[in-house]
């Protein structure tokens, strides 16, 4: 059975951060490419009206460890309800932030990496964009006994403005998400958990926050 993951447009109607300067723009386009070929998770994490999607992999070879995580989220303008705010980014953290198995899997990091953060209006589009302060995430995932899967070929996924495209095999099972994000709590969310060990995905995020 191939998995298939829905980009669902978010409409919020709460906000913790700040809005960005508008008279600043994005970073260029960028596309990070990883080989997944260990265990990782994803998941729709929500808290109020915010929420977004992200993922983590690994890749396991010659003895050395990467992790790579890459999200989208997205917040209101509690002043404003035509604006709202969206934080996207991809790239490596340390390996200790990161575990995973079939049965449960552990995310506690802070980002280093670029982060857009850019506001746009329902009405007129995007207003500007600057870099984001560092997000940070606390968040476990638990086995829960509803679906499992196995997902081949080609797929490719939009979550704000990050694209996910996808090439291999993997198996996975459904999971709830619980923990912190960017200051919120995500309590029994949905998401996965799964494994390419035995085979391998071929990832391209690329981040077009313009």
């Amino acid at each position: 059975m191939r998995k298939s993951l829905i980009a669902v447009p978010f409409i919020f109607a709460a906000c913790t951060d700040a809005l960005p300067d508008e008279s600043v723009a994005a970073s260029p386009i960028t596309t990070t490419h990883f080989v997944a070929n260990g265990n990782g998770v994803d998941g729709f994490i929500t808290s109020g009206n915010n929420g977004g999607f992200m993922t983590v992999d690994e890749n396991l070879s010659n003895g050395v460890r990467t992790v790579v995580m890459a999200f989208a989220l997205t917040f209101p303008d509690p002043l404003d309800a035509t604006k709202f705010t969206q934080k996207t980014g991809t790239g490596l953290i340390p390996t200790s932030n990161f575990t995973s198995s079939l049965t449960s899997g552990t995310l506690n990091t802070t980002t280093t990496f670029y982060v857009d953060q850019c506001t746009y209006s329902t009405i007129t589009g995007l207003i500007g964009c600057v870099q984001s302060a560092p997000v940070t995430f606390n968040l476990t995932w638990t086995k829960n006994n509803l679906a499992s899967f196995t997902s081949r070929g080609t797929n490719e996924n939009t979550f704000g403005c990050i694209t996910i495209s996808n090439q291999g095999n993997q198996t996975g099972v459904s999971a709830n998400v619980n923990g912190t994000w960017a200051g919120l709590t995500s309590s029994n969310d949905q998401g996965t958990l799964h494994d390419s060990h035995l085979t391998s995905v071929t990832r391209d995020f690329t981040d077009s926050c313009h």
